[in-house]
């Protein structure tokens, strides 16, 4: 079963796809700018259209007014504090995600690849004991490469013969182009890519597992 499930994979996007990590993010890296005695703060409205940046963006975003080397070290504090909050309160879940993990899990393998810092996608899975049914994950901040070669990587080191990228930003579509991987846009999250540019789209997450039953089972969709 471990093998057959391998010939077809669902690599997921974190932020806008499996939850709303927002109000989260926003606590833990206001906490952070004081630890670092800045005035500056972060809040929902400002930081939700930055999520999916690369993590090199959050430092030129941030701490610009700092040395590259003295801001990634500032932008470090703020992910330090970010994973133990993820872990101890969470976010939000997408509605359906709780429920159709663990169907998609008997379907497909599944893996998260995020832009993230090292930590938070470990953290998530945690908070919502969600280990059973993730096989791999990955990020910028584990690995330093974007989001496509993410997503190249995590499918040579698992076998993966064929696999679905779902994501909801133009950013995401285009890592997954360039990781030869189709996409599947989850228009309920924070953005907006044009149709000719998605295999599918999904208007909530639960409306993904008809369609991988559909590819078991080879019906064209």
């Amino acid at each position: 079963m471990k093998n057959e499930k391998k010939k077809f994979a669902l690599i997921f996007d974190l932020d806008g796809t499996l939850w709303d990590g927002v109000d989260t993010v926003v606590e833990a890296w206001n906490q952070g700018f004081t630890q670092l005695g800045r005035s500056q703060r972060v809040s929902r409205e400002s930081l939700e259209p930055t999520m999916g940046l690369p993590i090199d963006g959050f430092r030129q975003l941030f701490f610009s007014d700092l040395p590259e080397e003295e801001g990634a070290r500032a932008l470090d504090v703020l992910m330090q504090l970010e994973g133990p909050l993820v872990e101890k309160k969470g976010g939000i879940l997408f509605p359906g995600v709780a429920e159709t993990i663990p169907q998609l899990a008997e379907l497909a393998d599944l893996a998260i690849v995020s832009n993230c810092g090292l930590g938070y996608i470990e953290a998530f899975i945690r908070h919502y004991q969600l280990e059973d049914y993730f096989v791999d994950h990955e990020s910028n901040g584990g690995t330093g490469l974007s989001k496509g070669e993410n997503i190249q990587l995590i499918c040579q080191r698992n076998g993966f013969e064929h696999a679905w990228y779902i994501g909801d930003t133009l950013g995401d579509a285009k890592a997954a182009a360039f990781a030869n991987t189709p996409f599947v846009f989850a228009a309920y999250g924070f953005g907006q890519v044009p149709e000719a540019q998605c295999l599918a789209t999904l208007n909530s997450f639960d409306e993904l597992l008809p369609l991988v039953k559909a590819q078991r089972h080879g019906s064209d969709f």
